[in-house]
Parts: structure tokens; sequence; C-alpha cells
């Protein structure tokens, strides 16, 4: 599969959402029945979202008193 060395060439110079375009790709060019390419393909891309998760910043808990704070710290799990 010519998309995911594309893909992984992509994963290691640290383009992972490219990298994500090119593994979808493949699993769009992969036939049904090769499902262990495909669920590796689907693992790929779960691990480009892990990477992109831990570039982001840590969410901040919301300060104030009001209706809307209230909210959004119980729809965040903060109590």
């Amino acid at each position: 599969l010519k998309t995911k060395a594309q893909g992984t060439e992509l994963f290691k110079s640290g383009d992972f959402e490219a990298a994500i375009d090119q593994y979808s790709l493949a699993i769009a060019q992969c036939p049904l029945d090769e499902t262990k390419n495909i669920a590796m393909l689907h693992n790929n891309i779960g691990i480009c979202l892990t990477k992109i998760m831990k570039e982001l910043p840590p969410l901040k808990k919301p300060e104030g008193d009001s209706a809307t704070d209230k909210f959004r710290m119980a729809s965040m799990g903060y109590q």
C-alpha cells in the first residue's frame, strides 16, 4: 500500500494530520477482505490522534460563579 507508506513517512516527520489523510485514503483503497491491514490503518489513525491531542494545551478549569461557568464545570466533570 503506497498510501500507507506515505502516511508512515508523514507520521515520522511529525505531520500527523497529513498522515491521517493518507491512512484514511489507504483504508478506502484497501480490499474489504484485508481486515488486518484495515485494522492496522485504523490503529495508525488512532496513534496520530493521540499525538495531536498531546500537543494541545491542557483544559483549564472555568472560574467564576455564573450559571454558565457552573454548567461548563459540571459538563467537564468538575463539582
